[in-house]
């Protein structure tokens, strides 16, 4: 789906442009002039504050910098960075700089939630009506994540101001900014006598020249960053992957461009906690992936996280990593674990999607870029390219071209000894319609070795080895004793074709009333079969040489692979054949809406299993009634009805199918 290039640009850092951008800002070339020693750090940080609260007090070397045709950037990161420096300058001068920073805008009136502690304040009588409107868009965004169960408490309240300015709000203000900012939240900073949070409230600067959609985005971003300040956040390293999920929970597929993620998928290897150009908010698709495989579709359930990482300390215990581990083993799995499912979802975001890793793809132009590829064998201790090899929780992308004959493939990993390392196979074929096979490596972490065979590879376009890189220890990023995300994993590879001596043909896995049949037809030099069920192996005793067919009678699910053993003793695996549970009574599935966002019209579709009594409706976002689409008895098959939603205002809705046995919910976006 096309976006407008706008939303990108709004979550930009400063020294974040595109690679083809005509100019450098006046941020990127103070940091270069640090870099190479040409100022000190005084310099460099009270540069940098200028650059985006005062630039008409930038010296003259950095003014021409300033001469861009759009906004570009978000200056959050920018000041960010600033206070995060600020320790290591005397105190007058940190106290200088953050004065400059706390210096609020001027302003000659606002207007004031009546539900939430937020304040939109304008300098110009004419700005009432878009500090109005700006003032609905934050309403929204915080009623979002406010809404589930009642929970008016579940974002945090501002942070008292000690009369430096505010009044105890979120205050926004609806300003002019120059030279590139789209806006910035000034955070928060520990002052005596409070020294156990953040004090002074945030406050928020929000360009007044820009399309409703870029203020949606910025609002919801920029708040996400003010809440963060003020619970004191954890993980600084993950506050722009943070706030750019907010926004997609906020204004799905609307608060965000997909194809930010250009520059995280491009290097893959770097550690999910690097800061720096688009990679950091490009790691939103971590959360996105979390969502969609264990926690809810709304978002609270990074609020949950964000919540239990608040500590008032300068090293937070635990980070949000550690709640998140807490987190992952209500759902019962790990953080390692989990994200070794993400980096195989990672490949099937962009172009490599199919239709069942990840239907919607993320950016058609993204994708991981393998940092090696081979289209000659034998492949002898292969390496990644210099520099490349993984961080921790980081990952790897190797590909193996196919030739298309049918040959075995066996490849062999070989990493650095007692480090943990998670390899997965993906027999990728080419096209969204299609599914790709996905192959775990059993991989000794006393020695970190593994092989995996693949016997006949001539169904797939290539192989990709996924290699993720882990360490034990302390899952706080700050501690100073913590070298957790420190350090690459360097390893080798080999990958060997070898012909097959037996061959498996028609393998199939059918559901019978008794359990799973398997069934399959064979020749060449085989002695007999075993047939495993995620990876246990099923039969007593060998099968049969003459064997076609073997029922599982414990299972009616399951990934089902069969051995055949040859003459000489090697076993050749065939498969996997995927066999999803028996279908339920009721309803099969309730598809997203079409289009999404909808102007006007959408089309809402299902399909159900048997005949039976139906209610399809549409509510908002707080769960009143809209309109009851259809309320009747159908037949089995599937169904598809228009709901025009031009009548009510823009945001999100939601539509409930109900059956005699099952209510399915999906959300839907009302944008004009």
């Amino acid at each position: 789906m096309r976006r407008l290039t706008v939303i990108l640009i709004t979550l930009l850092a400063a020294a974040s442009l595109a690679a083809d951008a005509p100019y450098v800002l006046a941020s990127d070339a103070i940091n270069a002039d640090y870099d190479a020693g040409l100022i000190g750090r005084y310099e460099q940080l009270l540069y940098l504050t200028q650059f985006v609260k005062a630039q008409d007090q930038l010296p003259e070397a950095y003014q021409p910098y300033l001469a861009v045709d759009e906004p570009l950037i978000s200056g959050t990161p920018i000041l960010a960075y600033v206070q995060d420096h600020l320790d290591e300058l005397p105190t007058l001068q940190a106290q200088e700089i953050q004065n400059l920073i706390l210096a609020r805008p001027t302003s000659i009136g606002s207007v004031e939630s009546s539900m939430y502690p937020v304040k939109m304040h304008y300098y110009q009588s004419s700005q009432i009506g878009g500090a109005t409107t700006m003032l609905g868009y934050i309403e929204h965004s915080w009623s979002i994540e406010t809404t589930d169960g009642g929970d008016s408490d579940r974002l945090w309240p501002p942070p008292p101001d000690y009369n430096f300015g505010g009044d105890n709000d979120y205050d926004f203000y609806y300003e002019n900014t120059s030279g590139g900012i789209m806006g910035y939240c000034a955070g928060e900073m520990r002052y005596s006598p409070i020294t156990d949070r953040y004090c002074y409230t945030s406050y928020i600067v929000i360009d007044i020249d820009m399309a409703s959609s870029a203020n949606k985005s910025t609002v919801c971003h920029e708040l996400a960053h003010a809440v963060q300040f003020s619970a004191d956040f954890a993980e600084f390293r993950m506050r722009e992957a943070g706030a750019v999920y907010h926004e997609d929970v906020v204004y799905p597929g609307m608060g965000h461009d997909y194809s930010i993620t250009g520059t995280f998928q491009g290097n893959p290897w770097r550690t999910i906690v690097n800061t720096g150009d688009l990679f950091e908010y490009g790691v939103w698709i971590w959360y996105k992936f979390l969502e969609v495989k264990y926690f809810d579709s709304d978002g609270y359930w990074y609020d949950d996280m964000l919540r239990d990482s608040v500590q008032p300390t300068n090293y937070n215990q635990p980070s949000v990593f550690g709640a998140l581990e807490d987190m992952l083993a209500d759902k019962g799995t790990n953080i390692i674990d989990a994200f070794t499912e993400f980096c195989v979802w990672r490949l099937f975001c962009g172009a490599a999607h199919d239709d069942y890793h990840w239907p919607d793809p993320i950016g058609s132009q993204v994708y991981i870029d393998p940092v090696n590829r081979h289209i000659d064998y034998p492949v002898t201790d292969g390496a990644p390219k210099a520099g490349q090899e993984p961080q921790k929780m980081g990952m790897n992308g190797v590909y193996f071209k196919n030739n298309d004959d049918h040959e075995t493939l066996l490849i062999t990993f070989d990493g650095r000894d007692d480090k943990i390392y998670k390899v997965k196979v993906v027999g990728y074929r080419e096209g969204a319609s299609v599914e790709s096979d996905v192959f775990t490596m059993d991989v000794d972490n006393e020695y970190s070795y593994g092989q995996l065979t693949i016997p006949d590879w001539s169904p797939y376009d290539g192989v990709y080895m996924i290699i993720c890189f882990y360490n034990l220890g302390n899952m706080d990023p700050d501690d100073p004793d913590s070298d957790y995300w420190t350090g690459k994993g360097d390893y080798t590879y080999t990958a060997h074709l070898s012909e097959m001596d037996a061959e498996v043909a028609d393998l199939d896995a059918v559901h019978r009333d008794e359990g799973v049949l398997l069934s399959w037809s064979a020749a060449g030099d085989i002695v007999g079969y075993n047939v495993y069920r995620d990876q246990t192996r099923l039969n007593d005793t060998l099968l049969p040489a003459d064997a076609a067919a073997y029922l599982d009678t414990e299972a009616d699910s399951g990934s089902y692979v069969l051995g055949a053993l040859t003459s000489d003793g090697e076993e050749v695996v065939f498969g996997p054949v995927k066999v999803d549970p028996a279908p339920q009574r009721g309803v099969i599935a309730l598809e997203q809406n079409f289009p999404n966002p909808a102007a006007g019209e959408t089309t809402l579709s299902f399909e159900l299993a048997e005949a039976g009594a139906v209610r399809l409706a549409v509510y908002d976002i707080s769960g009143r009634l809209v309109e009851v689409v259809a309320d009747e008895t159908l037949g089995s098959g599937r169904h598809s009805y228009t709901w025009n939603g031009a009548d009510n205002p823009s945001g999100v809705y939601l539509y409930r199918l109900e059956t005699a046995g099952e209510v399915l919910t999906r959300r839907l976006v009302i944008s004009r």
